[in-house]
């Protein structure tokens, strides 16, 4: 996923093709960053015992994916007709912020799910 993030926001727009879903450009930064965000963050809480003992995984998430983001947008600067701009850092910010949104609501269900089941 984050492969793929990589190249469709770093690989000039005139060679990726139009798929014609009708969202957008916004709503694209919007549902790469929701998806990279919900992914990791996700593993995360899985790896939570292992690794991040006693840390907030969800602010975590938050940061790397928000600093990753942030260096995407800068580094397009360098690259020929591809262009920062301050809408679609917004766009990655809603997106992550959804992200971490569903993420959450993912692993109470499932939490919850599992402890009904247990019963």
């Amino acid at each position: 996923m984050l492969f793929l993030s990589i190249i469709l926001n770093l690989v000039p727009s005139s060679y990726i093709p139009r798929i014609g879903i009708g969202i957008g450009e916004f709503g694209l930064h919007l549902l790469d960053y929701s998806i990279l965000t919900l992914f990791l963050s996700i593993t995360l809480h899985i790896l939570r015992n292992k690794i991040f003992i006693g840390m907030n995984t969800y602010f975590i998430s938050f940061l790397l994916v928000l600093i990753f983001s942030s260096i995407i947008e800068i580094s397009q600067f360098f690259i020929p007709h591809r262009g920062f701009e301050i809408k679609d850092l917004g766009a990655n910010l809603l997106g992550i912020i959804l992200g971490i949104i569903f993420s959450y609501l993912l692993i109470f269900l499932f939490a919850k799910f599992k402890l009904s089941k247990m019963k």
